[in-house]
């Protein structure tokens, strides 16, 4: 078994026979499995391995899967090597290496995390222009993006697509959101959100309180600010200074 032998090895960091397996993999046009996937993710923890692994098997002439470009991706984007996982991005549409949801994600999530917002928004497009089905990671980054560029329509059309999708909304997509719609200044669409987000059972952190309450400052709901705060205590948050600030701010 290719997979299993892969992530012993993987995992005991043995690079000269995770390559030969690799190799002996692609002579034999075997698919790479998520078995693979999770092989190569714990062998290339560390961005500086991942890209070694990389430029090894290009070396060696051994054409990467998508699997490993995704490994490396995700190693580069954890490691907050955004341009790293840029040049990445490009080098494997470049090698005509099938980009999948877990490539545009890690695309995506560089793009959020090095605020190149209008970037991520491209990568956004070249993803859905290629009916690549987008899960939870790549819409929160899609929706954070439209949000840095202060687009808040748009942000609330991709949550109505991940309801559409049954895609379940995260906490930290009702927190993007809320922030989206306090960008344009539209106080009862956050808290329409935030009390969808409790009709769904997903339970709000300080984060999300602070920007509905920055909300409700901006459109000088006091009230409504003032009775989110008396409830935080009783839901097990403490507000913090921000919280307190868009109260008096209110």
């Amino acid at each position: 078994n290719y997979n299993a032998t892969l992530g012993a090895c993987a995992k005991a960091q043995q690079q000269e026979q995770v390559l030969e397996l690799l190799e002996m993999m692609e002579s034999r046009s075997l698919q790479a499995t998520a078995v693979t996937h999770s092989a190569l993710i714990a062998f290339s923890e560390l961005w500086e391995s991942a890209l070694q692994l990389l430029d090894e098997l290009q070396r060696r002439r051994i054409r990467p899967h998508t699997i490993v470009y995704n490994s490396t991706l995700t190693s580069c984007v954890r490691g907050r090597q955004v341009g790293r996982a840029f040049d990445l991005f490009e080098q494997a549409h470049q090698h005509q290496v099938r980009a999948d949801v877990v490539t545009y994600s890690a695309a995506l999530s560089a793009g959020v995390q090095s605020s190149e917002w209008a970037r991520a928004l491209q990568i956004w497009k070249r993803m859905t222009d290629c009916a690549v089905q987008a899960d939870g990671i790549a819409h929160n980054a899609a929706i954070s993006a439209y949000e840095k560029g202060s687009t808040w329509e748009h942000s609330l059309q991709l949550f109505l697509q991940m309801r559409t999708l049954r895609i379940a909304p995260q906490v930290i997509t009702y927190s993007v959101l809320i922030s989206a719609v306090d960008r344009g200044q539209q106080w009862a669409k956050a808290v329409h959100l935030f009390h969808d987000m409790l009709r769904n059972s997903t339970k709000p952190d300080v984060m999300i309180c602070n920007a509905l309450a920055g909300a409700c400052a901006g459109g000088q709901q006091w009230a409504r600010a003032l009775l989110l705060l008396h409830h935080m205590p009783q839901t097990g948050m403490r507000p913090d200074l921000v919280t307190y600030n868009a109260v008096i701010n209110a």
